[in-house]
């Protein structure tokens, strides 16, 4: 069941009421490992297991098995892997249209620049509502400035952006974006239950009287995992662990500078 982080609510699942039969197809082109794939997930497989018809168009580049489209057929959600070629989006669109035609799609959901792109052409050639949700900022170059700006041109013609918090809602706002079309809704959160403090200790090796401090996301520069690193010279407790869990291109510079600091 996926619950809002904010969400007082905690009935069972069986309590809850089935969710009408409107099929809603998310789109992504998922990056390895990241946390807009992990939103995917974790909403395809909760609305999935509260009844509701959930599918999931995911753009690849090339053919070959994906960690995000494994564990949505683990859970037996249907997945469709549009396949066409670095950049051919012209492709990508149509074959996003025929799948969603074939989907009896209700709703289509886009995540991420290029889904948002591909899923609104595909989602207006079949006259179907769009939405999307804006998973947050990432500051870069003269690159990514342009990719925010053509993201914005479709974004506001989008019918609703779900934003997963509230200052990301008050920062397109501020760019102009129309208040009424957007709607802050936390990220979900899984009810798997979680190790036990002493359990999570031994699989991770740290003995268990050090005092541990921990950090999880994905390893890359706008995540600050490097601040993290920097910060630990100033806890001045003797014994501390630190613990950083979590992939991505800067975990070499880490564990160089990790080994740099001592």
């Amino acid at each position: 069941m996926i619950v809002a982080a904010t969400d007082p609510r905690d009935a069972p699942l069986d309590e809850r009421a089935v969710l009408p039969q409107r099929t809603v197809v998310h789109v992504i082109a998922p990056a390895e490992i990241g946390g807009a794939e992990s939103v995917v997930r974790e909403l395809a497989d909760g609305r999935h297991r509260l009844g509701g018809s959930t599918q999931v168009a995911v753009l690849l580049d090339q053919s070959g098995a994906h960690p995000l489209v494994d564990a949505l057929r683990r859970a037996g959600i249907p997945v469709h892997v549009v396949c066409t070629g670095h950049r051919r989006y012209l492709m990508q669109i149509r074959d996003l249209t025929d799948v969603l035609a074939r989907s009896g799609v209700r709703i289509v959901h886009t995540h991420v620049y290029h889904a948002n792109f591909v899923g609104y052409w595909a989602a207006r050639r079949c006259r179907k509502p769009v939405v999307a949700t804006f998973h947050g900022f990432i500051d870069g170059g003269v690159k990514h400035r342009a990719y925010e700006w053509l993201d914005s041109l479709h974004l506001r013609r989008f019918q609703a952006i779900i934003c997963v918090a509230d200052e990301v809602r008050r920062r397109l706002i501020g760019k102009g974006y129309e208040p009424s079309r957007l709607v802050t809704i936390p990220n979900g959160h899984s009810r798997r239950q979680p190790l036990t403090r002493e359990a999570a200790r031994a699989a991770l090796g740290i003995p268990r009287a050090c005092p541990t401090v921990g950090w999880v996301g994905r390893l890359s520069r706008e995540k600050g995992p490097d601040l993290f690193l920097h910060a630990l010279r100033h806890v001045g407790v003797e014994g501390t662990v630190a613990v950083l869990i979590g992939a991505g291109e800067d975990d070499e510079r880490l564990a160089k500078l990790a080994l740099s600091l001592g």
